[in-house]
């Protein structure tokens, strides 16, 4: 079964999963031609040249702050464990710095559940503290990765991964 693909000026684009047999045709809008099927998200019918054209896409410095709060809120690898780096979660760990500080903590530790899953169990604020520090210099970078990319002309698409990439 092949895919065909349609165009209507005022309709736009759609495509089927098959032939359409000749009363599913005679219900398509006056106006209905077939093309190629479309290449791409980007690509857009260009009724004059009878072909597609790429057009770019345009992103926003909305999109890419979206995409950086995405990118907090998934976290960052430290040490091996997957951490949130988002507001909720950089406050959890100075809250146990503060516990550790007032004794809080007895020597057994505390023993969280990461959103991956994975048990963790802190004993000392040192290594409270380490994972902080990451998850902070982590959201840091991430915010100052998002700023450099919302001064690009034009701004490219920031679900790239690559863009992300501490160099």
């Amino acid at each position: 079964m092949s895919e065909k693909g349609y165009f209507h000026s005022e309709h736009g684009y759609w495509q089927t999963t098959g032939e359409p047999d000749a009363s599913i045709l005679a219900k398509y809008p006056e106006g209905t031609v077939e093309v190629p099927l479309k290449p791409t998200a980007n690509s857009k019918w260009d009724n004059k040249n009878n072909a597609w054209a790429e057009t770019a896409m345009t992103f926003k410095r909305q999109d890419v702050s979206g995409e950086a709060e995405t990118l907090i809120n998934q976290g960052a690898f430290i040490n091996g464990v997957q951490f949130r780096c988002d507001v909720d979660s950089i406050s959890r760990l100075e809250g146990l710095v503060r516990g550790f500080e007032r004794g809080a903590v007895g020597p057994e530790g505390k023993t969280y559940k990461t959103s991956a899953g994975m048990d963790i169990t802190f004993t000392a604020k040192a290594q409270v503290q380490v994972v902080l520090d990451a998850a902070d210099d982590y959201r840091d970078w991430i915010l100052e990765r998002s700023a450099q990319i919302q001064n690009m002309e034009p701004i490219p698409d920031p679900r790239d991964p690559g863009l992300w990439v501490k160099q």
